[in-house]
């Protein structure tokens, strides 16, 4: 019982803006309630690729996703399913660079990341835990779920870019009132 009513009252605070997660070291703020949870130099993750030369690759796999949470009840769930899955990321052969964002508040997730080229992505969503995420997600996925690709020569983590073509999306996980 003392579990539960210490989970509701982080959950409150959560909801009232007073208290971050980060998944990372440590957050890095963008206004008020948004905390990016993880976002990896490239250069860290091209070490890890050896053999990949982003000088000579002309175009890269961008994905942008948006999560929101239907009900706080899927909150630690979420959470505990997102470190699984950004250990997975890390671990990926032909990722380029990832990041996560929230607005704990809001119960609304992005993430962002770049890749080599389509079979790296396709390997990395058919595989677990991410696989199970996407089942999961189904049934956790609040209004405008969405995720959107497209391709670009750039190879950093630009949230702008990703933002303004979530607003025409590859596809919605929940339709949009």
């Amino acid at each position: 019982m003392l579990k539960r009513q210490a989970l509701l009252r982080i959950i409150g605070k959560l909801k009232q803006g007073l208290v971050k997660i980060a998944l990372s070291n440590r957050p890095i703020e963008l206004g008020r309630n948004i905390t990016y949870l993880t976002e990896f130099p490239k250069s860290n993750l091209m070490q890890e690729n050896k053999g990949l030369d982003s000088k000579k690759q002309e175009e890269f796999l961008w994905v942008a996703t948006f999560l929101p949470l239907k009900s706080w009840k899927y909150l630690i769930p979420f959470q505990l399913m997102t470190s699984k899955v950004l250990k997975q990321v890390k671990e990926t052969k032909g990722v380029i660079n990832y990041a996560v964002k929230a607005d704990f508040p809001k119960k609304h997730f992005w993430t962002l990341s770049i890749w080599k080229d389509q079979d790296s992505l396709r390997h990395f969503v058919m595989a677990e835990p991410h696989a199970t995420a996407i089942k999961k997600f189904t049934e956790w996925a609040g209004e405008g779920s969405a995720f959107v690709e497209w391709t670009s020569s750039d190879d950093t983590i630009d949230w702008t870019v990703a933002i303004e073509r979530l607003k025409n999306p590859t596809f919605y996980y929940k339709n949009q009132k």
